[in-house]
Parts: C-alpha cells; sequence; structure tokens
C-alpha cells in the first residue's frame, strides 16, 4: 500500500483503477442538497444557467450511480468507510474519531484535534453564494498537511 498519498475520485466507476490495496472513504449527502450545490456551482463558477430540470435528472444520475460505483472501487481493492457530509458537519469530533480509527487499523496515524478544528460550521443545507468554497479553497493545502503525521 502507498502511504501518504491521497485522491478524490468522483467517478470510481468512470475509470479504470489499477487493482491495489486502498482506503477509500465514501461521502454521501442528501441528494437533493448535492443536486442543488451542483447547479449553484454550475451557475455561479461556470457561467451556466441549469435547464428546468437540472437538479431532478442530477438527483436521478447520483442516485444511479452509487452502486456501480462502491462496486468499482471493491473491485479494485478497496476497504470502504462510508460516511455522511451531514454527519461530518453535525458530529464532526465523533467523524474524525471514525477516520483516525479507520486509518490507524492501517498504520497511518492522524491528529484528530486537528481533523476536527478542520470541519468550518455551517448548515448542512446548500448554502447560496461561494463564500464557504472561496475559504476552503484557500485553506486546503494548510489542512492536508497538518491533519496526517508521520507514518510508520
Amino acid at each position: 500500500m502507498l502511504r501518504g498519498h491521497a485522491i478524490k475520485v468522483l467517478d470510481p466507476h468512470k475509470v479504470e483503477l489499477p487493482r491495489a490495496e486502498y482506503l477509500a472513504i465514501w461521502l454521501d449527502r442528501d441528494l437533493k442538497q448535492q443536486a442543488k450545490s451542483q447547479a449553484k456551482f454550475l451557475r455561479m463558477m461556470c457561467g451556466i444557467q441549469p435547464a428546468p430540470g437540472t437538479r431532478g435528472a442530477l438527483r436521478a444520475s447520483y442516485k444511479r450511480d452509487r452502486a456501480p460505483a462502491l462496486r468499482a472501487l471493491v473491485n479494485a481493492g478497496a476497504t470502504i468507510l462510508p460516511l455522511r457530509f451531514e454527519g461530518l458537519l453535525t458530529n464532526a469530533a465523533g467523524r474524525a474519531a471514525l477516520i483516525g480509527a479507520y486509518l490507524e487499523h492501517a498504520g497511518i496515524r492522524c491528529n484528530i484535534d486537528k481533523m476536527t478544528q478542520a470541519v468550518r460550521s455551517r448548515p448542512t443545507r446548500c448554502a447560496f453564494g461561494l463564500e464557504m468554497e472561496m475559504m476552503l479553497h484557500d485553506e486546503r493545502k494548510q489542512v492536508a498537511e497538518s491533519v496526517i503525521g508521520e507514518t510508520p
């Protein structure tokens, strides 16, 4: 297993992942809120006005893709820790402890306090503007470097 490498794979069923021992964290989100967020991103960042029905089509797509995506991860050799996006926001310390225990099992130590502090307090519903996204963009690298400790 490679240590100290993390990637975000949005559609694991649409790419060919090499067979290996992966530790995957699968983050589910309320489909209505996820579709609303994606439509907001298209509108505000790309200047694309989503057509009527886009959010419904996105929700259906996310629902349809979930099982094949999880199956693709398992087929590639992944062990999966499923979590809810909403749970990260409402119980950051508890979810950080779950992630820490999951990674500790593989010999990867994390700073649970720093993981908890990295979660920005916000409602679980999709926010109106992009203030949160812009703030997080500036902080990502610092947070990532501070959360993962040395591996044995």
